[in-house]
């Protein structure tokens, strides 16, 4: 498995099957790690599936077909790099504390808080669920809530 160039494929509405497969689980881990990532989402290596994986902290997760909710206005920029464009770093905005629901890879129901860089971490690859990278922003436009309705 590698990372593929852009632009990212669109991706499905929704998962073709649970459980997801924990080879394609771990491979996925695998690349994001060998590339110094946090997080990598299905269309970042040519899979056009509404999922992603990351790590904050000691702990792996998968977060499939994602929806967000905004929970606190307050954008911060923060400079973001992307495994599929190495070496590119944008001053992006994200809201400082969201609503997380979704599946993670049993297809059980998430609700999760999150805050600070988990909630970058699931803004940004949230956005590649959406054919979006970091160098849109670098192009003045917009944040993922912004375009949820195109998924």
């Amino acid at each position: 498995m590698n990372l593929i160039k852009p632009p990212l494929p669109k991706v499905k509405f929704s998962v073709d099957e649970f459980p997801l497969k924990r080879e394609l689980i771990s491979e996925m881990l695998r690349v994001m790690k060998e590339n110094n990532g946090i997080g990598l989402a299905a269309p970042q290596v040519g899979i056009d599936q509404p999922f992603f994986v990351g790590q904050v902290g000691k702990d792996p997760f998968v977060v499939a077909e994602p929806f967000l909710e905004l929970l606190n206005p307050l954008l911060v920029y923060g400079v973001e790099g992307c495994l599929s464009l190495p070496g590119l770093k944008v001053n992006v905005p994200r809201y400082t504390t969201i609503r997380l629901y979704g599946r993670d890879e049993n297809g059980v129901e998430i609700d999760w808080i999150c805050k600070g860089l988990l909630a970058r971490v699931i803004q940004h690859e949230c956005d590649h669920l959406q054919g979006r990278l970091i160098s849109h922003y670098a192009e003045g436009g917009g944040n993922a809530f912004s375009r949820l309705g195109d998924l």
